[in-house]
């Protein structure tokens, strides 16, 4: 379960239409409660992300680099997901 910060965080992003988010780059604003959760939460925050079509942040806070990947494709950062296969 996600504690009460990435609670915040969720609320926040899915109150912002996706236009919004994209034409202010609003990654900063719900960035200012990411750094008040524990990174053990950070995937958990990340799924939540992608399923509410988020994906663009999702892919900037997963640690899983295996989520990132997938997310890099569906996002169309082939040079992003490259790195992540030859890292791997």
């Amino acid at each position: 379960m996600l504690n009460f910060r990435a609670d915040e965080v969720a609320q926040y992003v899915a109150s912002k239409e996706p236009s919004d988010l994209e034409e202010k780059k609003d990654i900063h604003g719900a960035e200012i409660y990411f750094k008040d959760i524990p990174d053990t939460h950070y995937s958990k925050l990340a799924k939540f992300l992608e399923s509410n079509d988020r994906k663009d942040m999702a892919f900037e806070i997963t640690p899983d680099q295996d989520h990132k990947f997938d997310l890099a494709i569906h996002l169309n950062k082939t040079d992003a997901a490259f790195e992540i296969a030859e890292a791997q």
